[in-house]
């Protein structure tokens, strides 16, 4: 256990602060673009549920590429869609009875 940890500080001084920034960058990269599906689901607003099942997902199955695809997919498509702006404020109540209809 000693000989470990002396190689380990051996190692940790021998590196330098630049390399270890450039490693702890490279690691949040690496992050980000692995829960890229989940970030996306939601920033682009599908509802919370639906991020949260993308988000289990993509932590098991992403790492297999097709699965990692599937739910960027899923994502980007599955989002809801934006209401149409309507200028009908006249918005009367189905069971009303209207001429013409039985």
């Amino acid at each position: 256990m000693d000989a470990l940890a002396a190689k380990l500080s051996q190692v940790w001084n021998t590196l330098s602060s630049v390399s270890v920034v450039w490693a702890v960058l490279a690691i949040l990269f690496a992050l980000v673009l692995y829960f890229l599906p989940t970030i996306l689901a939601a920033v682009l607003g599908n509802k919370p549920r639906r991020v949260a099942i993308i988000g289990v997902l993509d932590l098991f199955f992403a790492w297999t590429g097709l699965g990692w695809f599937a739910l960027l997919g899923w994502a980007m498509l599955g989002r809801p869609k934006e209401p149409e702006e309507t200028e009908d404020v006249d918005m009367a109540p189905s069971f009303f009875h209207t001429p013409g209809t039985n």
